[in-house]
């Protein structure tokens, strides 16, 4: 496996670590210390989520608004005249 594999798709590089220890690992999130932080982790996680999609709607929705605004012209009829 080449260098620039490894950079351009680093989950190659954990993949035969994660293949032979996943059932160790899975069973790790037993431990009550460690299913804490996953909890966490995952609640985190969601918010993130639920934020990003938020941030994406605003975006889109300003790109909207400025596709709207930019799509007058600029002599001649009125903003209000156009959307009266």
């Amino acid at each position: 496996m080449s260098l620039t594999t490894l950079v351009s798709c680093p989950h190659f590089a954990t993949a035969k670590f994660w293949n032979r220890h996943r059932k160790s690992l899975l069973q790790a999130l037993a431990y009550p210390n460690v299913r804490e932080h996953d909890s966490s982790t995952a609640q985190i996680a969601a918010h993130l989520a639920s934020v990003s999609k938020t941030l994406l709607n605003q975006v889109k929705d300003l790109r909207s608004r400025l596709r709207f605004a930019m799509t007058f012209p600029m002599f001649g009829t009125s903003r209000e005249q156009l959307t009266a």
